[in-house]
C-alpha cells in the first residue's frame, strides 16, 4: 500500500510584505516627535519651577538666619536706620552677600524705633489697687531683614520682620505717664 507523501512547502513572503517603507518610517517619526516635544517642555518647566522654589526656600533660610544673628546682639548694637547693626567688635554686619548653590543672596537690614509702647498696669499699694497708664519709648525696635537675588529673568526679594525689646529698667525719660487720671 502506498502512503501519500505530503510535501510541505512554505510560501515565501515577499520583502515588501514585511518591511516598512520609508514614508511609513517618516510618518511614525513625525507622530513621535509631535508627542515627544510637549513632554520635554513639561520636564523643562518642572525643573525651572523646582529651581525657583529652591531659591525661595534658600532666601527664607538666609533671612531667618540673619534675623537670628540680629536678635542675638545686645539691644544697644541695633541702631535705627539702614544696615547700621554692628557686632561686638563694632564691625558692620550688613549689607552682606551670601552665596548658596551659585546664587548670590544680598542681605540688608532696616531698623525702626517703634514708639511709644503703651500699656496699663495695676499696682497694689496699701491694700488698694491703683491703675497706671504708661508708655515706654526707645525700648522696642522693629527689624526687617530683606534678601534679594536674581531669579529667572528678574530680581526677587524676600523680607522677614521681627521685633526686639529692651526690658531692662529705664530712666524717667524712657518711661512717662499718660495724662489720664488714675483709677482706684
Amino acid at each position: 500500500m502506498l502512503l501519500p507523501i505530503r510535501i510541505i512547502t512554505r510560501r515565501k513572503k515577499h520583502l515588501n510584505e514585511r518591511a516598512m517603507s520609508l514614508v511609513e518610517i517618516l510618518i511614525a517619526l513625525i507622530i513621535g516627535a509631535t508627542a515627544f516635544f510637549p513632554i520635554i517642555k513639561l520636564f523643562q518647566e518642572g525643573i525651572k519651577d523646582s529651581i525657583h522654589s529652591s531659591s525661595w526656600t534658600q532666601a527664607r533660610e538666609v533671612a531667618k538666619n540673619n534675623i537670628d544673628i540680629v536678635l542675638a546682639l545686645p539691644f544697644g548694637n541695633i541702631t535705627r536706620g539702614d544696615n547700621l547693626i554692628t557686632d561686638k567688635n563694632s564691625a558692620a554686619l550688613f549689607p552682606r552677600v551670601e552665596k548658596i548653590k551659585g546664587v548670590d543672596y544680598k542681605v540688608s537690614c532696616k531698623v525702626h524705633d517703634l514708639v511709644p509702647l503703651c500699656s496699663i498696669y495695676t499696682s497694689n499699694r496699701s491694700g488698694g489697687g491703683v491703675t497706671n497708664h504708661y508708655c515706654i519709648s526707645s525700648k522696642l525696635k522693629g527689624i526687617t531683614v530683606t534678601v534679594k537675588w536674581q531669579g529667572v529673568g528678574r530680581e526677587l526679594d524676600y523680607s522677614l520682620v521681627t521685633f526686639k525689646s529692651d526690658l531692662t529698667e529705664g530712666t524717667k525719660s524712657d518711661i512717662w505717664q499718660w495724662g489720664f487720671p488714675q483709677y482706684h
